[in-house]
């Protein structure tokens, strides 16, 4: 199916010869092929797009540009798509229930289909554990309990460098099926 899911994202290149806003950097406009990458590097950099990450979910939190939880996520997406700079699901989530599957997939089409930058984590213990406090506990509360799927919105001034490494790493693997897994620290 995700095979499917990339010969039809590539066979539906617009006049441009990009596949997607943010894709356009992989495609080779001439013959639609993906350019050789080398894998060893994207290994090498996950290491470090994990810190990326954390820091990124960390200012992000501070600012109350979050939101966590598949439902209020779900919400934020239909009312807002284009304020949402990236979507975090975790890859070992609880594969015996079947609805928060449905969820998942429902999520990930609509991401692909609005060019949201999709990444796959880890766990959700880990981004409980990055989201779950702030510095000072009685200035925000946690309002859910659910790290299932996380949001992370545009920042309203100008981007950070881990935002931008981020957005990089992004370009480099979104091509990728399946897609990489970042090891969050």
């Amino acid at each position: 199916m995700y095979r499917k899911l990339n010969i039809m994202r590539m066979n539906s290149m617009d006049s441009m010869g990009s596949a997607c806003s943010t894709c356009s950097p992989c495609i080779d406009t001439e013959s639609q092929n993906v350019f050789d990458m080398d894998f060893t590097k994207i290994n090498r950099d996950t290491m470090d797009i994990g810190a990326s990450l954390k820091e990124t979910l960390k200012s992000a939190h501070e600012t109350g540009r979050t939101t966590c939880g598949v439902y209020e996520c779900a919400q934020v997406l239909e009312t807002n798509p284009d304020n949402i700079m990236m979507c975090l699901l975790p890859s070992s989530s609880d594969d015996d229930d079947v609805t928060m599957h449905i969820h998942f997939t429902l999520i990930e089409a609509f991401c692909w289909e609005n060019d949201i930058r999709l990444m796959r984590v880890d766990s959700a213990e880990k981004l409980s554990k990055i989201l779950g406090k702030t510095k000072n506990d009685n200035e925000r509360p946690t309002r859910t309990e659910d790290f299932n799927c996380v949001l992370v919105e545009y920042p309203t001034s100008e981007t950070s460098e881990f935002e931008e490494d981020m957005a990089e790493y992004y370009k480099k693997t979104c091509h990728m099926n399946p897609s990489p897994i970042i090891a969050l620290p």
